[in-house]
């Protein structure tokens, strides 16, 4: 009599690391709209996933420096981040309080807090997320940002008015982070 046995495979769960981010901010009238680019900035947290599902996102938290602030409209760039500064605003940054994972939707649900100059307000953050065959995977999220809310105000405008929102755009690459408990190890039979 034979018997045969079966085990259950366990799935395969990658944690990822950043390789690469870009944060940019927009925002203006519309006579003049502008963009303000972040090339050096921190930005960390922990990803894991199975297959193509995202099943953990933890710790994620930002920090942009405004003296990096760029934009190719340099009135732009000199007014915003004079703004910023005279707020005792030397950075904007996030971090990740809460979440939900919408796998179906592809989709994660963050509320943080977001934090410039001397104001801290929890926000929601809708995350948009792909996984590609080679197993990078990409993040891009929108936030939407009314500068009163942190008592900062533009030249010409109330709190209220459309030009006073701000949008940072976030996009993240993260790549499969190699460890011993990735590799598949193989034994000969005894």
């Amino acid at each position: 009599m034979s018997v045969l046995s079966f085990k259950k495979k366990k799935p395969v769960v990658n944690s990822y690391h950043i390789q690469s981010s870009k944060i940019f901010i927009t925002g203006g009238s519309k006579a003049n709209d502008w963009t303000l680019n972040i090339d050096t900035f921190a930005c960390e947290g922990y990803f894991k996933a199975n297959i193509d599902e995202l099943e953990e996102i933890k710790g994620l938290h930002f920090r942009m420096p405004v003296s990096e602030l760029r934009s190719s409209n340099v009135e732009a760039e000199k007014t915003i981040k004079s703004l910023l500064k005279n707020k005792n605003c030397e950075e904007i940054s996030f971090t990740q309080k809460r979440r939900m994972i919408l796998p179906i939707m592809k989709m994660v649900h963050v509320i943080g807090d977001f934090k410039m100059g001397n104001g801290i307000h929890s926000a929601p953050m809708q995350i948009q997320y792909t996984i590609d065959s080679e197993k990078s995977m990409t993040l891009v999220a929108k936030q939407f940002i009314k500068l009163s809310e942190f008592g900062i105000m533009l030249p010409n405008t109330k709190p209220g008015d459309d030009e006073e929102e701000i949008t940072i755009n976030i996009s993240l690459k993260l790549v499969k982070t190699i460890s011993k408990s990735n590799h598949l190890s193989s034994r000969s039979p005894e």
